[in-house]
This record gives C-alpha cells, sequence and structure tokens, in this order.
C-alpha cells in the first residue's frame, strides 16, 4: 500500500474517531456515517491536541504538520448539517 494511501485510512480509522471524541464532530442522529461539525474551538483544540498524542504514540504517521492539517481538513470538511436529511425533508 502506498504512503499516502496509508496516511488516508490512518485519518479514517485514527483521526476521525479523535474528532467525534473530542465533540469537535459529531454523527447525525439518523444518518451515523455523516459527521456533522460542531464549530466549537474548545472540542477542535482538544481534537488538535490528542491528534498530537496519536502522531507522538506513533499511531499515525507522516509529520506533525501533516497531522494537524488532516484534523483541520477534516473538520473544515464536514457538513454543518446533515445532508441526507436536508434532502429527506425537501421530499416531504
Amino acid at each position: 500500500m502506498g504512503r499516502e494511501k496509508e496516511f488516508a485510512l490512518a485519518v479514517d480509522e485514527v483521526l476521525t474517531p479523535i474528532a467525534v471524541e473530542s465533540g469537535a464532530l459529531e454523527p447525525c442522529h439518523i444518518h451515523s456515517h455523516i459527521l456533522i461539525d460542531q464549530f466549537d474551538d474548545v472540542a477542535m483544540s482538544r481534537a488538535y491536541a490528542r491528534a498530537t498524542i496519536a502522531w507522538k504514540n506513533d499511531e499515525i504517521g507522516g509529520s506533525r504538520e501533516d497531522v494537524v492539517e488532516a484534523m483541520a481538513n477534516l473538520i473544515s470538511s464536514s457538513p454543518d448539517h446533515c445532508t441526507h436529511c436536508a434532502h429527506d425533508m425537501a421530499k416531504d
């Protein structure tokens, strides 16, 4: 497996749970695969700190900057609402 692919897998397996457990992202109550940005600065700081700890513990490769950037991208690319719920509501 290539280095970039391994890093992308680590983002899914390591950083996504950290973002959820830190409260920066929250799964939709109906569509649990959709993660919603909570716009919580304290939770985001916790997520960055825990991502750095995961990097220090070799749970994720790359540089510290790569890990922090990946966490930032994960959070900023998450929607502010569930796109599936919005689509379902539009049908009603």
